[in-house]
């Protein structure tokens, strides 16, 4: 399924970088005089010093690769793809279940986890199987309950807290790169945008892996303070919490950046944020690059980190716990096969746990924020075949053979995939809405452009603020070489300009509101549209293949036919019973159901008079 997403994203990279030249408003920065010429204001408080739109020729360039025309078709087209992919896997997982016998399966069919009757000591009759078993009461549940959500809250609390560290750590670095550079042609100055992009977005991951092994330690101990019944109900109650946290852990830096970042608080130069720090703003080409960066080192690290972390840490954990052994004993005798298997590491118990957990979240990244970084998919591809390689020589080679455990499902991680591949078609088309520049360019081609072209479009998306308007602690200290006679300096925005009065000076102007209107229109659209045209493909999709449905059919119709077959012989029996002698229906349930012991005290049978 990954193949389709992987040529259609790089399909619109291809045209990304076929069409860089031909679009106007990355030429106009780039080589129009004029355009390129305009004075831009600081990016950051007092240090960062003035600087022209040209200088972000070489970021508009990077960003038109990722944001053209195309990735509206992209984005669209991977919103398709989550809700293809869900339903075909629900066909795939009947087949599945069909193949292994498990499609009827229930959790009251499972055994109790020994862990559960070793820590709880009360006990009920199970009204599926009629045998005791161990009981936590519903009051004991709420408690536990109460207490995982409280830990959860906590947790994602803590997320938001390191979310809101990186965000600092994006502006002092700002401040750091402009205040060491005398011009803006500098090294540190000119690619500020991508070292501050980078080391946050690395910044993000090592606290997201780190995190990550915290709460993972964290839910199984929550989890097993539940004492939930059987391994399906663990799994499902351990999937629950470790993904809420996982999803807020992994996405909450993708979701600022598109969504916040330059937008929430709004602001415009001279203008500090929350908690008096400066307003972490986005480049004059946006901020879709920084997306970009920020998803492809988080999906490829922790890709990375995983096949590390399994597959070459246990190979050589095994090699030297084997070595002194092998070594000693290797003059005396040579190894059979199973003595050189018993030194290998048992499988995980929840091996499959992480193997799902981190399928699911690359999902997440590809359908979700695809849109901002079209190579997402094929990128996933290579290392989804690597990990194929990598799971086949780690079962058979590091760990001993897996103990297999009988599954109707993939249990809650499908109705997480079905909540994603949801959130999938409102994220995409807020990014298309929000984050990419489709919709302000759309709204100047249709309603304010004079030669209907893209010509003007770069001046027409800046807004003009005073020098003398700056406060005196923002005010740059140092307006750098060739700006010192600057009074009015520009700015990515629509607002009014300081020729307004006081009341309407640096507001949002009409253009704004044009844009708003056409933005939250365009996510309507795109969102109904796809959500519409989904409902029909899995209205024409059954969850059943038709020839699964006929076998499913006729398994009903062969256990009810054996079922009123067994009751017309139990039924006869007792009406054959002519000498006398009578039966009662559990003992001839007990003759002819052997297996199956009885629930009464004992079976009266009244004795034959000619017997006596």
């Amino acid at each position: 399924m990954l193949i389709p997403a992987a040529l259609v994203g790089l399909g619109c990279f291809i045209y990304g970088a076929a069409s860089l030249y031909q679009d106007i408003p990355t030429s106009e920065i780039c080589f129009d005089r004029d355009v390129g010429n305009i004075t831009m204001c600081p990016l950051c408080d007092k240090w960062c010093p003035f600087w022209r739109v040209k200088d972000s020729c070489a970021l508009s360039r990077a960003t038109y690769l990722f944001d053209n025309s195309a990735t509206v078709f992209f984005s669209t087209f991977m919103a398709f793809w989550a809700m293809l992919f869900f339903e075909l896997w629900q066909r795939r997982q009947s087949v599945v279940a069909w193949n292994f016998d498990t499609l009827d399966a229930l959790d009251q069919y499972e055994p109790v986890r020994p862990e559960l009757a070793r820590r709880v000591m009360d006990q009920r009759i199970n009204t599926v199987t009629n045998t005791l078993e161990p009981y936590v009461p519903r009051w004991k549940k709420w408690m536990h309950g109460l207490l995982s959500l409280s830990v959860v809250s906590f947790m994602m609390f803590v997320v938001l807290a390191a979310v809101f560290g990186t965000v600092v750590y994006r502006m002092l670095v700002v401040v750091a790169l402009y205040a060491t550079s005398t011009t803006r042609q500098s090294f540190a100055s000119q690619y500020a945008t991508y070292i501050t992009a980078i080391t946050s977005a690395f910044l993000n991951l090592i606290v997201i892996l780190i995190l990550e092994k915290i709460y993972y330690r964290v839910a199984k101990w929550l989890t097993n303070m539940e004492c939930p019944r059987s391994q399906t109900e663990y799994e499902k109650s351990l999937t629950w919490k470790y993904y809420i946290f996982e999803f807020v852990n992994c996405y909450s830096s993708l979701v600022y950046v598109a969504f916040f970042k330059g937008r929430i608080p709004p602001g415009y130069p001279g203008v500090k944020g929350w908690f008096n720090i400066p307003i972490d703003q986005c480049d004059q080409a946006g901020c879709i690059i920084e997306l970009c960066i920020q998803l492809a080192v988080i999906l490829l690290g922790k890709q990375i980190y995983s096949i590390i972390r399994e597959a070459v840490f246990p190979l050589l954990s095994n090699w030297w716990s084997s070595q002194d052994l092998i070594k000693f004993f290797t003059h005396v005798r040579h190894f059979y096969r199973w003595e050189k298997d018993l030194q290998l590491r048992p499988f995980p118990p929840l091996s499959m746990f992480k193997e799902y957990s981190r399928m699911v979240l690359q999902f997440g990244f590809i359908t979700t924020f695809g849109a901002a970084f079209p190579l997402a998919p094929l990128f996933a591809l290579l290392c989804n075949l690597f990990e194929i390689r990598f799971d086949a020589y780690k079962i058979l080679v590091i760990y001993r053979r897996p103990i297999s455990q009988i599954a109707k499902n993939i249990g809650a991680w499908f109705e997480i995939l079905q909540h994603l591949a949801q959130f999938a078609v409102v994220s995409n088309a807020f990014v298309i809405a929000f984050t990419s520049e489709f919709v302000p360019k759309m709204v100047y081609l249709l309603a304010f452009s004079p030669t209907r072209t893209m010509k003007g479009y770069t001046a027409w998306s800046l807004s003009a603020y005073k020098v003398s308007d700056f406060p005196e602690d923002i005010k740059p200290s140092n307006f750098g070489e060739g700006f010192n006679s600057t009074t009015i300096c520009y700015y990515r925005g629509t607002r009014n300009g300081p020729e307004y009065s006081d009341e309407l000076k640096y507001t949002y102007s009409m253009i704004f509101w044009h844009i708003l209107a056409a933005r939250l229109a365009m996510v309507l659209v795109v969102e109904h549209f796809i959500l519409i045209t989904t409902r029909i493909i899995a209205y024409m999709i059954p969850d059943l293949p038709s020839y699964l449905q006929a076998r499913v059919l006729r398994q009903n119709f062969l256990a009810k036919e054996a079922f009123y077959e067994s009751e017309s012989k139990r039924i006869s029996l007792v009406e054959t019973q002519s000498d006398g002698t009578q039966i009662t229906p559990s003992a001839t349930a007990a003759s002819l159901y052997p297996s199956i012991p009885s629930t009464s005290a004992a079976v009266s049978v009244a004795a034959d008079p000619e017997s006596m």
